[in-house]
């Protein structure tokens, strides 16, 4: 298998990895797109992706200081999968069947060693 050259290539590979993943985006921190799946094509996934990973860190810290690298989220019909990534980047994903729980993990897992060689150098331009 090749290595992804682009992140569009990463988020491709993702969906082969995952085959009920309906939508992803990798997102900088502060909400703008680097790249999405067609499904969550415009800035609103990733936005949400900025705004969940603020509140996740804000409300836990009411229990304790911390910040999350990886965390997922049950909804009928579905998962949403949302890590962190190098330069506080952000991937967001979604797959239709909750029973593909793992499956959702573990590739998102392989994008995120992918994914995070990638954006060091768009950190560094910046």
């Amino acid at each position: 298998m090749l290595m992804p050259l682009t992140i569009p290539d990463v988020l491709a590979q993702f969906a082969r990895n995952c085959p009920e993943l309906r939508g992803a985006v990798v997102a900088t921190h502060d909400g703008l797109v680097l790249a999405s799946t067609e499904r969550f094509s415009g800035d609103i996934p990733a936005a949400c992706a900025a705004s969940l990973s603020v509140h996740v860190d804000a409300d836990l810290s009411f229990i304790q200081d911390t910040r999350f690298t990886e965390t997922m989220f049950w909804t009928p019909p579905g998962i949403w999968y949302l890590a962190r990534l190098e330069h506080n980047h952000l991937l967001l994903a979604y797959s239709q069947s909750a029973d593909h729980a793992g499956a959702l993990r573990l590739a998102g897992q392989i994008a995120l060693q992918q994914l995070n060689p990638m954006l060091t150098p768009l950190a560094q331009a910046a």
